[in-house]
């Protein structure tokens, strides 16, 4: 949830790769200014924005050109597309929007492989026409720039619906989907969705939808740790520099390291999951020692 200028500078200071933004719209379908509002994830504040144009100047700024403070540090912009409050008839619209402010504020004059890649992400199948719309767009006035798009539907729909989605659209890859719940509660989560998920990436059927598995929001060393076997590819959570630490152990640091902007964000590294399963039902038992202390 890094909805400012300043928190993307405390991100990044923290060791994340990668930062997820809420974008709000107003009703005609406009991306207005990054905002989540309450409630929102524990310890945290809920109510700061920025405008949109200009986080995404700054990420251009800060990643793009020779000695860029983050050109090789941040190697994916994840949007939360906010559209809930969006009419049906402006959802394409709203997709439309926000394709013109990517190619305008974030990827403009920017060289193709120094471009940002972005995940597109909306929470409901409800939404397809803000994919639609954004699609439509990159596609119309810089095609090359499609590359650099990926795809995620963030609430917990049913799988099989997010599969009918991406056939409706066309969308043939670039598929990230995650499963998980606020802080707060994600270690109450039943894992069952989530290894679901997780199935799907690593089928070699021809209905598979999913290249890529997150979970959210992982913020507890324990969990952290189940996540990582359970194959994720990407975890959300609050404590990047607890998260690059747990990957330094030996359990994981002869298999798993951090992605950088030499990796692509839409491809795997290569074969199913490196370490043991996890059965899809067993749960996060998690004790008194496990959560933080507050004075």
């Amino acid at each position: 949830m890094v909805n400012s200028i300043a928190k993307l500078d405390e991100a990044m200071a923290d060791g994340a790769n990668s930062v997820e933004a809420d974008v709000s719209f107003a009703d005609n379908g406009t991306a207005t200014r990054l905002f989540h509002g309450v409630p929102c994830d524990c310890f945290r504040a809920c109510d700061i924005e920025e405008e949109v144009p200009r986080f995404l100047q700054y990420v251009r700024k800060t990643t793009s050109g020779r000695g860029a403070k983050y050109s090789d540090k941040l190697a994916l912009l994840f949007l939360d597309l906010k559209v809930s409050n969006v009419e049906e008839k402006q959802k394409y619209r709203a997709g439309v929007d926000i394709g013109r402010k990517l190619l305008r504020d974030l990827w403009k004059r920017v060289p193709t492989w120094q471009a940002m890649n972005v995940l597109l992400s909306v929470p409901s199948v409800s939404d397809k026409e803000v994919l639609r719309g954004a699609v439509h767009t990159v596609s119309r006035l810089s095609p090359i720039m499609l590359d650099k798009i990926g795809f995620d539907i963030s609430n917990n729909d049913k799988l099989d619906n997010i599969r009918s989605l991406y056939a409706d659209l066309g969308i043939q890859g670039h598929r990230w989907q995650g499963d998980g719940i606020s802080n707060c509660l994600s270690y109450l989560r039943p894992p069952a969705r989530i290894q679901d998920i997780i199935d799907n990436r690593e089928t070699e059927e021809v209905g598979r939808y999913i290249e890529k598995a997150y979970q959210w929001t992982v913020d507890l060393p324990k969990q952290i740790r189940r996540s990582l076997r359970r194959g994720v590819d990407g975890i959300i959570t609050n404590k990047p520099q607890r998260l690059a630490r747990i990957m330094q152990e030996g359990e994981f640091n002869t298999t798993l390291r951090p992605a950088n902007v030499a990796d692509s964000p839409w491809t795997r590294f290569g074969g199913l999951s490196p370490l043991p399963r996890l059965p899809s039902d067993d749960m996060d038992i998690l004790g008194d020692d496990d959560f933080p202390r507050f004075r």
